[in-house]
């Protein structure tokens, strides 16, 4: 897939959303660190392909995922709104990290942990590094 939105535009999205949320990796432990700076690598890329948004306006921001193969009865794209302390209580519901980072994920779009554990491939991988970056909220 060839870009679509220049790599200088793409940052522009990734730093207002790191404003917005107040992320400085400077100051994440070292452990989520590497994480971090992957996962935000992997979102510029996928905003550069058209796969991503990131809208922010006076009163929130939003997370456009556009899904290159989505699953039956899914909407495409999948928005995911503000992180919130309601979406952050759905992380608890599962043992499993994978299971942790979908029920936030499905809590964040409104379509609940089943249309994210439905995703695959790169549509699942993107969702991942989302779910990596909004734990840091």
């Amino acid at each position: 897939m060839s870009n679509t939105i220049s790599d200088e535009v793409a940052q522009e999205q990734i730093d207002a959303l790191k404003d917005y949320y107040g992320i400085d990796i400077d100051d994440l432990p070292d452990s989520v660190k590497g994480a971090i700076e992957s996962s935000f690598a992997k979102m510029k890329r996928a905003i550069m392909n058209g796969r991503l948004e990131i809208e922010v306006n006076e009163e929130t921001i939003l997370v456009h995922q556009t899904l290159q193969r989505p699953p039956a009865g899914a909407p495409n794209p999948l928005v995911y709104k503000e992180v919130s302390g309601s979406a952050k209580i759905a992380i608890k519901d599962d043992s499993t990290d994978h299971g942790k980072v979908y029920a936030f994920l499905g809590a964040l779009s409104g379509e609940g942990a089943g249309v994210i554990q439905k995703l695959k491939g790169k549509d699942l991988s993107l969702a991942e590094s989302l779910g990596c970056v909004f734990l840091q909220v």
